[in-house]
C-alpha cells in the first residue's frame, strides 16, 4: 500500500509522505483563493492572468484523492500547477527537514516560477550619472587647458595638432565614462563639443597674454 504520494517533473519522480501531501493539497487550495496582494516570496511572483488557480486547485483535488484512493500514479507537474507548487513549497516552514524528496521536488519545480528579468544595462549614451560640481569643474579645466595649448600650438605648428587635440578631448572624455559614469560614446562626443566651445575663450585669452607681452616688451 501507498505511505505518499507520487509526483513526476521532466521524467523524474519524488514521492511525498502523505502528511506532507496533505498540508501541501490544503495549502494550494489557500494560494488558489488567495489575492496575492500582501504576501511574501515567491507567492507573490505569480500573476493575476496566469492559469495556476485553476490548476492549484486541480492538483489539490488529485492530491486528496491520491490520498483517499491510496493510488501510486504520479500526478504529473506542469504550467500553472507547477508554479503554485514551487511557491507552497518554497512558504512551508521545515521543509528542509521533512525529507529529501519533498525538497527535491521543491527543487526541481524552481524553474517553471518566473522570476523578476534582470535589469538591462543602459544603452550606451542613455541614462547618465550626472557628474558631481567638482567632477565637472575638473573636467572642464582639463579641456580648457588643451583648447589653450591647441591655439598655441595652432599658431607655430599647423594641421597636425588641429587633428591630434580633438582626438585628445574625445580621449579624456572616455576616461571620464570608463572611471566615473556611463555612456562612453556620447561623453566622447560631448568633451569634443566643450573643447570646441572653450577655443574661443582660449583664443581670447591668447590674444590678450600676447598683447600683453608685445606691449611688456616694447
Amino acid at each position: 500500500m501507498s505511505v505518499g504520494v507520487t509526483f513526476e517533473v521532466e521524467g523524474r519522480k519524488y514521492e511525498i509522505a502523505d502528511p506532507q501531501a496533505t498540508i501541501l493539497a490544503e495549502n494550494l487550495r489557500v494560494l488558489s483563493q488567495s489575492e496575492l496582494a500582501g504576501a511574501s516570496e515567491p507567492a507573490v511572483r505569480l500573476k493575476p492572468h496566469h492559469d495556476w488557480r485553476e490548476g492549484a486547485q486541480s492538483l489539490a483535488d488529485s492530491i486528496e484523492a491520491a490520498l483517499v484512493n491510496h493510488r501510486g500514479d504520479p500526478l504529473h507537474l506542469e504550467g500553472g500547477a507547477a508554479d503554485a507548487t514551487y511557491c507552497v513549497l518554497r512558504l512551508m516552514v521545515g521543509l528542509d527537514n521533512e525529507g529529501a524528496a519533498t525538497a527535491g521536488l521543491r527543487d526541481a519545480l524552481g524553474t517553471p516560477v518566473p522570476t523578476e528579468p534582470a535589469p538591462r544595462p543602459p544603452r550606451t549614451g542613455a541614462t547618465l550619472r550626472q557628474l558631481s560640481r567638482p567632477e565637472m569643474l575638473e573636467m572642464l579645466i582639463i579641456l580648457f587647458v588643451l583648447a589653450v595649448l591647441t591655439i598655441v600650438l595652432g599658431i607655430a605648428w599647423t594641421g597636425t595638432w588641429w587633428v591630434l587635440a580633438p582626438v585628445i578631448a574625445a580621449l579624456v572624455g572616455l576616461r571620464v565614462a570608463t572611471t566615473r559614469t556611463s555612456g562612453r560614446f556620447a561623453w566622447s562626443i560631448a568633451s569634443v563639443i566643450w573643447f570646441a566651445v572653450l577655443l574661443i575663450p582660449a583664443a581670447v585669452l591668447v590674444t590678450l597674454v600676447g598683447l600683453l607681452v608685445a606691449a611688456i616688451v616694447d
